[in-house]
């Protein structure tokens, strides 16, 4: 059997069906999250420096988290997880209506912390929101599957936020396309992070990447030895 190497990338393969995207006609379904009139607590960065406006009464019926951390009196609060306040506006869009606010540029480190809060807030079907990410990043992936330090981030964020899909798209890239820049590179800054062993019995990303490669090489020798149908 003979197969492209496009056969098996498409996306309905590798990644299940995420949320769906908001648009312009479903406004109304989060008129609590866009009318001013209505926002009465302030969500702050983790910094401070950035904040953004909601209705509070709509976030509590929404979300435990917020209900056991938020007082009637209470008129701010700081997003622990939270650098950037895209992440906080993406991730209660989905708490509140169950549709993904597709941000203009996905980073690893914005998907990795949208995800983070989703968790951390307990919204409905937080799967459906992880598939929106992780396909998003498998996008951006393709984008920018040339630029290597790019798939190492997002290798590392895909690990730190368990998108086992990503990360295997990842470890593939790298195999196919740096592989070599991989090994002789490997004192760039994130391989301090690359050697980690996140627990005792799972080995480090980068033994991972190894052994994937390891994988691929004995698969190939196989095939090319491999008889073909017929044959003795």
């Amino acid at each position: 059997m003979e197969y492209k190497k496009t056969d098996f990338v498409d996306v309905k393969y590798i990644i299940g069906e995420g949320a769906p995207i908001v648009s312009q006609i479903e406004e109304y379904f989060f008129d609590a999250l866009t009318n001013t009139s209505r926002h009465d607590l302030k969500l702050k960065t983790s910094e401070g420096n950035q904040f953004l406006m909601t209705n509070k009464e709509i976030i509590c019926l929404a979300s435990s988290f917020f209900r056991q951390n938020l007082k009637e009196s209470t008129t701010e609060f700081t997003v622990g997880r939270a650098d950037s306040v895209e992440s906080i506006d993406i991730c209660l869009t989905y708490l509140v209506t169950g549709k993904y606010k597709r941000p203009s540029t996905m980073t690893p480190k914005l998907a990795s912390e949208i995800y983070s809060l989703a968790t951390q807030w307990k919204v409905f079907e937080p799967k459906v929101l992880k598939n929106s990410l992780e396909r998003h990043c498998y996008e951006e992936l393709c984008k920018n599957h040339e630029d290597l330090i790019y798939v190492c981030t997002l290798l590392i964020a895909s690990d730190d936020s368990q998108f086992t899909n990503v990360q295997n798209c990842c470890t593939a890239t790298i195999n196919y396309y740096h592989f070599n820049d991989f090994m002789r590179t490997f004192s760039h800054p994130l391989k301090e992070r690359f050697t980690q062993r996140r627990d005792f019995l799972r080995p480090s990303l980068a033994m991972q990447v190894k052994k994937a490669f390891a994988s691929s090489r004995e698969a190939r020798n196989f095939i090319k030895y491999l008889p073909a149908l017929g044959e003795d």
